[in-house]
């Protein structure tokens, strides 16, 4: 049997990761463009979430399990895993440059007159 402590670290880190989707789908887009496109990408990123890891991925890891043994999804789940890691990665921050330049706040922001 397992060691209480080895299981506490493997679902700390396990329960850590819980929060890297959310970063994908809504901070990395809403962040990277300008203000007035910032819906339309949220709602694609969504949407490409939505239908490849809840309509997609199940079937794709099923057939693969079927195919060849049940730690297939497991092995896809890494692959993508893997992926995911070394595109985040390659992504340019913006902030450091948009500090240095004093532009704390999107350019094309709409600003508000009183009336």
């Amino acid at each position: 049997m397992g060691s209480p402590t080895v299981l506490t670290i493997l679902v700390s880190i396990s329960g850590a990761t819980f929060a890297l989707p959310h970063l994908v789908i809504g901070t990395i887009p809403g962040e990277s463009l300008p203000m007035l496109n910032r819906g339309t990408a949220l709602g694609l990123v969504m949407g490409v979430a939505e239908v490849s890891g809840g309509f997609a991925a199940p079937v794709i890891a099923g057939w693969a399990a079927d195919r060849t043994s049940l730690s297939a999804p497991l092995f896809i789940a890494m692959g993508c895993a893997i992926a995911a890691s070394v595109l985040a990665v390659l992504l340019k921050e913006t902030a450091p440059a948009k500090i240095r330049r004093g532009d704390l706040r999107d350019a094309d922001q709409p600003t508000t007159t009183p009336a």
